[in-house]
């Protein structure tokens, strides 16, 4: 419950920070986000039906984690935007 709202917690945040951080093409940023988005949904369900195959509540939970690790990872290597005022 809680890997679940905080999925869809963060995609609500990132989808709006795919336009501001656009500097030129707005409307394909946003399409290519939501394309990955849902790619990226289809595939992780899956695969996170496989860990619960194979592995049971453990195995779902060392995938979460990993899907963690790689969040964190994408955040930290993001370019940091600055704005100046």
């Amino acid at each position: 419950l809680v890997f679940t709202v905080g999925f869809f917690a963060t995609h609500s945040v990132a989808s709006g920070w795919v336009g501001q951080q656009a500097s030129v093409a707005r409307s394909q940023a946003s399409a290519l986000y939501l394309f990955a988005y849902y790619l990226g949904s289809s595939i992780g369900g899956t695969a996170g039906g496989v860990a619960f195959e194979s592995g049971g509540w453990t195995g779902t939970g060392l995938y979460v984690l990993a899907l963690l690790a790689v969040a964190l990872v994408a955040a930290l290597g993001m370019p940091r935007k600055i704005h100046s005022s």
